[in-house]
């Protein structure tokens, strides 16, 4: 697994000196890192050590890969809005500051509380501090998964295997290790769920009370690091509940207590989002407008990819590769509900048949995927719970089919019976994360670290933005109206903490400082516009330059309109105040006298 870790991150350095090849080396690296746990659990018996160790060794050893990506600052655009968010906590030593990029961010602060207890206890920079956090909670997620399987079903190599397939997860490599919120929130969901089980398992009155207290708190921490994740924990609680109280397995007295762990995490959860998260109710509303709406426009049965909800030409392996990888996931968990189902012995115990309902939800997913035009980005985020009880419903039938029946054939072989070989269930998990990659995060053209390319979120981050967006955050005043190409706007936006609009690419797209771009000005509060000029010379990777782009997906090797670029340098009350030869920034304070 650590030679497999190595040549990715060889593949990552050739990528960023153009070496060719790299990728090549980069998909050796990530079979190797996957493939040899995987024989390794359908070939052997291990014992509670050895799968102990691989649930440790896999979160580790990916989040090594997440570092080897950037190892020296964060890149995705998400990321900068939640450093933002921990600046204000440094600065202000309050919470809940204003955030300019995303205002719902300051009132799930989970995150930044602890990076910035870190950056102040040790004189770390946001950046080091940031990553230890992340890599601590990316652990803990995984390690959670693996204690919370052991605790329902008892066998190591079901909970090892569940740990490996969750890692094949389209966003696990990367988008869960990143700096953003949902990160943080994971590892207490998981716990708190770990600590639901062992309280409805719990013979003695004492034990139970103890775990019911630490349900709450590992509750009240995924409460207050992010809005979603507390709604899945809900649903997943009562859900849990609901399936107890139908089998009627448990007492009476313990269904009280599980229902008193629902209830409680409901109020806690509408007590913080109607109480304290003024903004969450607004976010949440234009993210359930856009599912709604993707819904009702009837969108044809196509891949959506990089996450942005616009459709890109991917390439055609990467769309064969998602579109097996979504199959096997499906007929996998359908197979280990069926045998869950049939098998008394899997089927047996408090919490078993229940945990594995769970992962029902998958179809759901996959309907938002084909279905939605932005699926990809839905299904992609939900795809992080999901897989925590569809990772486990893998893993029974991978045991099922290519251990338990390889047995069974050696003890009857003078009859004839034939076992799946363990090698087809390596290659099951190979398909697994070949689709979670091709699907996942980054997006097939920023999969690999390498120069400059426009409009390729990860690709798109580079010396020239960053310090662009430092400037303007120590020149420029808060929360002033800016105007760029998404990425550089982002980034202003984030770490320059100016007011990002989207409608504003009409700028950019025309020859003269005209009175309708004046009018623009004035009505969208403008007051500084940052110009890239490699868009000039560069084909956007996800077909658009701007948000709210008039022309996306019509580009066609950059933007073309040199003049389009230039017209700030002689427009009436336009001043040039900022520039390194390739990013300017424009002051347009004059520009609507």
């Amino acid at each position: 697994m650590s030679v497999g870790v190595f040549l990715v991150a060889v593949s990552f350095a050739a990528s960023r000196a153009n070496f060719t090849h790299a990728n090549i080396v980069y998909w050796l690296g990530e079979f190797l890192f996957f493939g040899v746990p995987a024989a390794y659990l359908l070939t052997r018996r291990p014992n509670k050590k050895q799968s102990a160790l691989l649930a440790v060794a896999t979160p580790i050893l990916s989040y090594a890969i997440t570092e080897a990506y950037s190892p020296v600052q964060f890149r995705f655009l998400d990321e900068f809005q939640n450093v933002q968010t921990a600046q204000a906590i440094l600065s202000t030593h309050h919470l809940f500051a204003s955030n300019t990029s995303l205002p719902v961010s300051p009132y799930f602060p989970g995150l930044e509380i602890a990076t910035t207890s870190l950056v102040q206890l040790a004189h770390l920079s946001i950046d080091a501090s940031g990553t230890i956090v992340v890599g601590i909670a990316h652990l803990l997620t995984a390690f959670g998964l693996y204690l919370l399987v052991m605790e329902i079903y008892n066998r190591p190599r079901i909970a090892a295997l569940a740990v490996i397939i969750y890692a094949t997860e389209p966003h696990y490599q990367f988008f869960d290790s990143y700096f953003v919120y949902e990160t943080m929130a994971m590892p207490f969901l998981i716990a708190c769920l770990l600590a639901y089980v062992k309280m409805m398992k719990a013979e003695d009155l004492r034990d139970r009370a103890a775990w019911f207290g630490f349900a709450i708190l590992t509750a009240f921490a995924t409460v207050v690091s992010h809005h979603i994740t507390s709604y899945v924990l809900f649903g997943s609680l009562a859900l849990l509940t609901v399936i107890e109280v139908v089998r009627r397995q448990p007492p009476v007295g313990r269904l009280r207590w599980a229902g008193a762990v629902a209830v409680a995490v409901l109020l806690l959860i509408a007590g913080w989002d109607l109480g304290v998260a003024h903004g969450v109710v607004t976010y949440l509303q234009s993210a359930a407008q856009s599912i709604t709406g993707a819904f009702s426009a009837a969108t044809a049965v196509g891949i959506t990819k990089g996450g942005s909800g616009l459709a890109v030409n991917a390439p055609e392996r990467d769309v064969v590769a998602e579109y097996a990888s979504t199959a096997l996931l499906l007929g996998l968990i359908t197979l280990g509900l069926g045998f869950t189902w049939r098998n008394s012995r899997l089927r047996k115990g408090r919490f078993r048949l229940a945990f594995i309902l769970l992962s029902s939800t998958i179809y759901v997913v996959v309907l938002l995927r084909l279905v939605a035009s932005d699926g990809g980005e839905v299904a992609g985020r939900s795809y992080s719970f999901v897989m925590i009880p569809g990772s486990v419903a893998c893993a029974i039938a991978l045991e099922r089919l290519f251990v338990e029946r390889r047995v069974r054939a050696v003890r009857h072989r003078k009859h004839g019976r034939i076992g799946f070989s363990p090698g087809v269930g390596v290659v099951c998990v190979l398909v697994l994360l070949a689709g979670g990659i091709a699907g996942g995060w980054p997006p097939y053209y920023a999969r690999l670290p390498g120069p400059f390319l426009a409009g390729a979120w990860e690709r798109s981050v580079d010396s020239h933005n960053l310090l662009a967006a430092e400037w303007a955050a120590q020149n420029l005043p808060k929360g002033s109206g800016v105007a760029s190409d998404w990425v550089t706007g982002a980034l202003m936006g984030s770490l320059g903490h100016l007011g990002n609009d989207p409608g504003t690419a009409l700028l950019f797209l025309t020859t003269r400082f005209e009175p309708q771009l004046r009018s623009i000005v004035a009505e969208r509060r403008v007051r500084y516009v940052v110009v890239d000029i490699r868009i000039l010379n560069h084909t956007p990777q996800n077909g658009i330059f701007f948000r709210q782009d008039p022309f996306a997906g019509h580009y066609q090797g950059g933007l073309r309109l040199k003049q389009a670029l230039n017209k700030f340098d002689n427009a009436r009350g336009v001043s040039k105040i900022y520039s390194d030869g390739t990013i300017s920034i424009y002051d347009l304070t004059g520009s609507q006298y």
